[in-house]
């Protein structure tokens, strides 16, 4: 047999180390064992032993026979099959263990308590071996992590729950006119609160309010809303600092006004609106007597009109330049904010429409200060003052800001009122959009659709948005700045050559002369006038366009998705004939064609639910609905299968007692469609159904066969086909779509209701509105263009005729009438030019 080893002999072998060293070892550990199984129990000194006990003789005997059976027992059994793996893991049979009941962790002299024979070990560490208990018996005891994912989805959700439970607050008090008004408040409980010493009181106005006013001046508006996007730039109004009393309600110096983003907000935002409609007409009369007088005392001169020697150019220079200083100071008071928030645009590299009216008074109100300590050369024509410019450039400002708010309270009242809201959105999932615009447009999808929603939100957003005369401005102001101040130095050096207070004066002279000549006096009109014009006539057709933002957004629609009952307003279908079958009575026929039609949203939906009296109460519900492409509606209706189609339908459920197709034709002569009803596989009713086509839809689907507008639709109906619309309506069939079935989750996604919506378009859902709404942006892209296009020349041509003149050393041939004249024509048509073009 051979021979056995144990574990000291095999790692002494492998370490180098000879037999005998293992026979020593074993010696050793032989002594050590009897010495201290002959010694007394070890004094820890943690706990009290009698002497009884320690003079007890504990010692345990084994038999060597019964350890070698047990040796080779174990020695028997299997080990784990995971042990032989590549990553074995060592000793898991080893027993398990616990602390807790350590003689160990018992403090000393805290109670008498037995021996252990643990306590003979030397180094003991106090482990208590414990019940091993089977794989079956196991039980794993999983502790809760509260700072777990799943533990804090829970308690979101119970959060949540309790919300929900809580009962939403309803606006009992309700305007005739639709506009919901601010309800009471309930009277809450007496209770003491003590206030925080360290409170900042200006923290506790900071809510999400879009900022309308920075400061107060009921003389003043430019409306500037906070918006982080580098293009969003508005308006600010800027109010004096006196407290304005309306409804016993003071105003603080940095009032904030909410954006519309409630029913309960509507009511004081139509106050603001009208506060700053009188402040801007206010405004506008300053300005206009004060562009009056500067202008007869600029003119008058030339116009040989009647005028006081004290302020006549050629008696008194001086006192003219005085009058015609102040004149500008008070305009530019009055429009403070105007010329502020132009002068921080500019120097930001912000420009906007504004920049041109702030530039054009700094600079004439600089060289104007000037020339009053030079008046000989203004009395000679060496330079002229070009206030009445300026004026008139705060005056057009005035009106273009009159304009917006115009359009606001129109659009305004119509927004807070109650009516069917359909926000006007575009699909933003390109490859949605490419898949439900396959085969109709070769070119990169721009889809827009409608949204039906219970709150239009952003009102001030997008009506005080970026127009196109803010993004002219942005590149055009700083560019006339940049010019105007290198092209008067280097006219200063080259005419004057010396440095004394005329070179100063002509230098101001020229500078102001370049801004003048190509301030742009008209930019603030060429949006504003067609923007308020189509609101006026899209409001009457129940449709709003808040403001440029729109244009931005929707002039380049190549696509349209709509509802099939879009097209086909009330009216247009009409039910012709009812045949009867099986003794089917009709009064079952139509509410299970009503049932099934509402339950699918089919165009029948409205024609079947008139003929029924009380729609609501006697429609079935309708349950596994289907819809099969071209041929019709399938449903249950109380455990019967309900089919509503054409004749495919019938004959591929294979319904039986269907017409002939020469009987049918007799029945649907004039382009009329029949449409078949079987309850339970059994033939009910035929319906003989006439459509016809409006003239307003087949106007706006004309407009759009001439854009290449595609028309995507959405149809449950089997006579509802791509032939059928394109012989109605004279419109291309190559730009018309019926989505599949497979499509319809997409169209119902983009389509589907929401409460509240982000929209800068909205309308009631009719088509035409609708239509008309994306046909007004391309129009109004276009006539802005046309207006920018002759601000542009404007620009041009006053730089051209400055600098020509200043060559030459005509300089006296540009007066200050010359110049308004100048500007005067250009505004002139610009606007005709904005004004005439149809929207």
């Amino acid at each position: 047999m051979p021979k056995d080893y144990n574990l000291d002999d095999i790692l002494n072998e492998y370490s180098g180390k000879s037999k005998e060293y293992s026979a020593k070892n074993k010696t050793k550990v032989a002594s050590s064992a009897s010495g201290s199984s002959g010694s007394s129990y070890q004094d820890t000194g943690f706990i009290k032993i009698p002497e009884s006990v320690k003079n007890a003789d504990i010692t345990i005997a084994y038999d060597r026979k019964e350890l070698k059976a047990a040796e080779s027992e174990t020695e028997k059994r299997p080990a784990p099959s995971h042990q032989y793996s590549k990553f074995a893991v060592s000793d898991i049979n080893r027993p398990n263990v616990s602390y807790i009941n350590s003689v160990k962790e018992v403090s000393a002299n805290k109670a008498d308590l037995p021996p252990r024979p643990t306590d003979a070990i030397d180094g003991y560490d106090g482990a208590v071996v414990t019940r091993q208990s089977s794989d079956e018996e196991y039980v794993p005891k999983v502790r809760k992590m509260s700072n777990s994912t799943r533990a804090k989805e829970m308690r979101a959700k119970r959060r949540k729950k309790k919300k929900k439970n809580q009962p939403e607050f309803t606006y009992p008090i309700e305007s005739p006119d639709g506009i919901y008004t601010r309800p009471e408040k309930k009277k809450r409980k007496f209770v003491v609160k003590r206030e925080e010493e360290n409170k900042n009181p200006e923290e506790e106005n900071k809510n999400d309010m879009v900022e309308l006013s920075s400061e107060i001046d009921p003389e003043e508006l430019d409306v500037k809303i906070a918006d982080n996007s580098a293009d969003d730039s508005i308006f600010e109004e800027n109010k004096s600092d006196k407290k304005k009393k309306r409804k016993n309600k003071a105003y603080n110096k940095n009032q904030s006004i909410k954006d519309y983003d409630s029913f309960e907000n509507a009511r004081e935002i139509k106050h603001d609106i009208a506060d700053i409609r009188s402040n801007i007409s206010f405004r506008i009369i300053v300005l206009t007597v004060m562009a009056v007088v500067s202008i007869y005392l600029a003119v008058a001169e030339g116009l040989k009109l009647p005028v006081p020697d004290m302020l006549s150019i050629n008696h008194s220079p001086e006192i003219y330049s005085w009058v015609q200083l102040i004149i500008l100071l008070l305009s530019a008071a009055v429009s403070f904010g105007t010329v502020k928030n132009g002068v921080i645009s500019l120097l930001t590299f912000r420009a906007d429409s504004d920049s041109f009216a702030a530039l054009t008074t700094i600079a004439s109100a600089v060289s104007a200060a000037v020339i009053t300590q030079a008046p000989q050369m203004l009395q000679s024509k060496k330079v002229f003052i070009y206030v009445p410019v300026a004026v008139a450039s705060l005056l057009i400002n005035a009106i273009g800001k009159r304009l917006i708010l115009n359009r606001a309270a129109l659009n305004f009242d119509f927004i807070s009122k109650d009516f069917n809201r359909h926000a006007i959105v575009c699909v933003e999932n390109d490859d949605r959009a490419e898949s439900l615009t396959r085969g109709t447009i070769g070119d990169f999808p721009i889809l827009v659709t409608m949204k039906k929603t219970n709150f239009i939100k952003d009102f001030a957003k997008y009506t005080y948005s970026v127009d196109t005369g803010d993004k002219y401005s942005r590149f055009t102001a700083p560019a006339v700045f940049i010019f105007s101040l290198l092209f008067s130095v280097a006219m200063t050096f080259w005419k004057m050559r010396t440095l004394s207070l005329e070179s100063v004066c002509f230098g101001f002279f020229v500078f102001t002369l370049c801004v003048c000549a190509c301030s742009c006096i008209a930019i603030p009109l060429i949006a504003n006038i067609p923007l308020e014009k189509a609101a006026k006539k899209y409001v009457r057709n129940h449709g709003v366009m808040l403001g440029y933002q729109s244009v931005d957004d929707y002039y380049d629609t190549n696509s349209v998705m709509i509802d099939a009952s879009t097209l086909f307003p009330t009216g247009t279908i009409n039910l012709c004939s009812i045949k009867l079958f099986s003794g089917t009575k009709i009064d079952e026929a139509l509410i299970e064609a009503a049932s099934l039609a509402s339950h699918g949203n089919s165009i029948l939906k409205e024609l079947f639910c008139d003929i029924i009296a009380d729609k609501n109460k006697l429609l079935n519900k309708v349950e596994n609905f289907v819809y099969e492409d071209s041929m019709g509606l399938c449903g249950w209706i109380n455990n019967r299968r309900i089919l509503l189609g054409n004749r495919e339908l019938m004959n591929s459920h294979n319904i039986e007692g269907i017409p002939t197709k020469t009987k049918e034709s007799e029945f649907t002569e004039g382009n009329r469609d029949a449409l078949y009803l079987s309850v339970s596989g059994n033939l009910a009713a035929m319906f003989i159904i006439e459509v016809s086509a409006s003239t307003a839809v087949k106007k706006c689907m004309k407009q759009l066969e001439k854009k290449d507008i595609a028309v995507i639709i959405k149809s449950v109906d089997p006579f509802i086909t791509i032939n059928r619309l394109s012989a109605l309506f004279n419109f291309s069939d190559e730009l018309l779509k019926i989505i599949p079935q497979r499509m319809v989750k997409d169209f119902n996604e983009e389509t589907r209701k929401v409460k509240k919506i982000s929209a800068s378009m909205a309308c009631s859902g009719k088509f035409t509105s609708f239509v008309q709404l994306i046909m007004g942006t391309k129009s109004i892209r276009k006539t802005v263009a046309a207006g920018v296009a002759i601000q542009s020349a404007s620009v041009l041509l006053g730089i051209i005729i400055v600098v020509l003149n200043c060559i030459m050393g005509a300089v006296s041939e540009l007066s200050a009438s010359m110049v308004l004249a100048y500007n005067a024509i250009c505004t002139i048509i610009t606007v005709l030019a904005v004004k005439i073009r149809k929207i």
